[in-house]
């Protein structure tokens, strides 16, 4: 993402994770890589930075604890621009959702955001296929 940014004219890549080992890991490997001064980094859980976070984006990329996935959509309806995308990882949860014994709340917390971006008029959503699905919306 941040290469994409600086390639087309900069901006700000947001990057938010809970663990500051992860966080100081990335910070490395971009500063090596010349995209240092292009990211913000957050040691913070994703649904309270990004409430505390101005917007708007043009993208936002969410992989965090599933059984927040539906408590996360109306933030990320609220910062996220008009025409901008959100890509939801693990949509398929490793075949999870299928399996009705299945009541964890990862699974239905996947499950429950997939109705509510799939029934709300204000999204254009795709679910994509690829390892372990990915939704890509778009915001109208």
């Amino acid at each position: 993402f941040v290469k994409a940014v600086k390639d087309n004219g900069g901006g700000v890549v947001h990057h938010v994770v809970w663990d500051a080992k992860l966080s100081e890991m990335a910070a490395g490997h971009l500063s090596r890589l010349g995209f240092g001064d292009l990211v913000r980094y957050h040691v913070a859980e994703a649904v309270a930075m990004l409430r505390q976070t101005d917007g708007p984006f043009d993208l936002i990329f969410n992989d965090i604890d599933k059984e927040a996935y539906p408590d996360s959509l109306p933030f990320i309806k609220e910062k996220l621009r008009s025409g901008g995308a959100l890509i939801i990882d693990n949509i398929l949860w490793s075949g999870r959702i299928f399996d009705k014994n299945d009541t964890s709340p990862a699974t239905e917390g996947v499950r429950e955001f997939t109705r509510l971006i799939t029934h709300d008029p204000d999204w254009i959503v795709s679910l994509v296929p690829v390892r372990d699905g990915v939704i890509v919306a778009y915001k109208k």
